[in-house]
C-alpha cells in the first residue's frame, strides 16, 4: 500500500541525494521505519494507510512505542504540529532505535 501510494504521488518519501530513488519505508521483523517529507498531506495519507493496514490484518500500531524524528531544517512549531498529528513524541537527535 505504501509503494502504491508513493508511486501515485499520494505520499512523498525522501531522497538521500538527487541521484537515488525515493525512500519511503524500511520493514524488518515487526518494526517499520517510515521516511516522508514532513507535510500534513503526506502524514494524513500515511495515517490512512496505517489504519487500513490495521483493519485488513487485525493488527494495530502501538503508538506508545512510536516516535517521529525530524530534519534539523524544520522549525520547532512544525515539528510539534506533526508530532501532535500522530500523537507520538518527537525523538531527539541522540535517541537510540531499540536502545
Amino acid at each position: 500500500m505504501i509503494i502504491k501510494a508513493r508511486d501515485s504521488n499520494e505520499i512523498c518519501g525522501i531522497k538521500l541525494n538527487r541521484h537515488c530513488p525515493q525512500l519511503s519505508h524500511v520493514f524488518f521483523a515487526d518494526d517499520a521505519l517510515l521516511f516522508l517529507k514532513a507535510e500534513v498531506q503526506n502524514c494524513d495519507n500515511i495515517k490512512a494507510i496505517l489504519k487500513d493496514y490495521g483493519i485488513a490484518l487485525g493488527q494495530r500500531i502501538n503508538f506508545d512505542k512510536s516516535g517521529v524524528f525530524f530534519s534539523s531544517n524544520m522549525c520547532d512549531n512544525d515539528k510539534q504540529l506533526l508530532s501532535d498529528f500522530f500523537d507520538v513524541p518527537s525523538m531527539k537527535g541522540d535517541a537510540e532505535y531499540l536502545g
